[in-house]
């Protein structure tokens, strides 16, 4: 199901792609500013900066207004997906060679460096009354995606993982610039701090049910349509829920045949992810990480019905059960 056929978030999509395809990225030398431009017109959701615009308009504020911290969002967002495909090895983003795959590691580092600068100098072109805020807001979650990239770091190379560690990780790494960009939609309107407040803990909430399901997908998507490696997280030995629920599941022989397994994995990567897969199934984790996906989408859906808002909630609730059925 593609997301861009929800109401209200096409409207804001086209809005904001219409803004993007006016701003430059372009400098000098080129191999630095090559790969911003590269990373940020290679398509994408752009869910963060539609919900900057879409949980503007819930509160009645001017869409213009709030494009600034719109683009602000987005260029951080690919920052850190930039850094992120470097830490973690990937070959592949949105079905593309990522960033130090088609230019180099050493650019892609300092391009990443390069577009979280970008991401501020978005918020300098906002109304002065609203920057002061805006900075706060975007210093606080970019100091937790840094934790949580660094918690995901560590659980690389710790035996036991919980479920409630995973689910803090994901929340400061991904949920909460999803959180953050409706609450910047909703400074730009001028909305009471405690709407704001509510907005980005749904938008938290609903981003860790987006992330779980992008670990399902991960394991289980379509290659056509995913737009990364099917079981890349598997091959990383990374500790994503699955991982975790399953280990809580095996019996001492089956922790040691799992072990075993994993020694021989680099000597036959596909075979490896053949029985990670197949044992995911057995232990039913796939239909358990979509429960688990379902009941935070719950979660979401509840602090949004306690919103209240001068405009219809309704494009949000749509935008947000798409995000739970999405296949990419």
């Amino acid at each position: 199901m593609e997301i861009s056929t929800g109401k209200g978030f096409a409207k804001h999509l086209e809005y904001f792609e219409d803004y993007l395809s006016k701003v430059s990225f372009k400098g000098d030398p080129t191999m630095l500013y090559e790969p911003v431009e590269y990373i940020l017109l290679s398509g994408g959701k752009r869910i963060r900066p539609a919900l900057v615009l879409m949980a503007n308009e819930m509160f009645g504020g001017n869409p213009k207004e709030a494009l600034p911290a719109a683009l602000a969002v987005e260029v951080f967002h690919n920052f850190s997906l930039v850094h992120d495909d470097v830490m973690d090895k990937a070959p592949l983003r949105r079905g593309k060679p990522t960033v130090h795959e088609k230019f180099n590691l050493n650019t892609a580092i300092l391009s990443g460096d390069l577009m979280l600068i970008m991401a501020y100098q978005c918020l300098d072109q906002l109304e002065a009354e609203y920057i002061p805020e805006a900075l706060n807001t975007l210093n606080r979650i970019a100091e937790e995606v840094c934790q949580g990239q660094q918690r995901d770091m560590d659980f690389e190379s710790r035996n036991e993982v919980s479920t409630e560690e995973y689910i803090l990780m994901i929340e400061q790494k991904t949920s909460a610039l999803l959180g953050v960009s409706m609450r910047l939609g909703a400074i730009m309107a001028k909305a009471e701090k405690k709407h704001a407040i509510l907005l980005e803990q749904f938008g938290r909430e609903l981003g860790i049910s987006f992330q779980l399901m992008d670990d399902y997908l991960d394991c289980f998507g379509d290659p056509a349509t995913f737009g990364k490696q099917v079981g890349g997280d598997i091959l990383q030995h990374k500790k994503t829920w699955l991982w975790i629920a399953c280990q809580a599941l095996l019996g001492q022989e089956e922790k040691e045949h799992f072990e075993h397994q994993e020694l021989k994995s680099k000597d036959d990567p596909q075979a490896w992810l053949n029985y990670v897969l197949n044992l995911y199934r057995e232990k039913g984790i796939d239909n358990a990480v979509r429960k688990e996906a379902n009941n935070y989408f719950e979660k979401a859906i509840s602090s949004l019905e306690k919103l209240e808002c001068p405009n219809s909630k309704e494009p949000m609730f749509d935008l947000a059960e798409k995000l739970l059925n999405r296949t990419r």
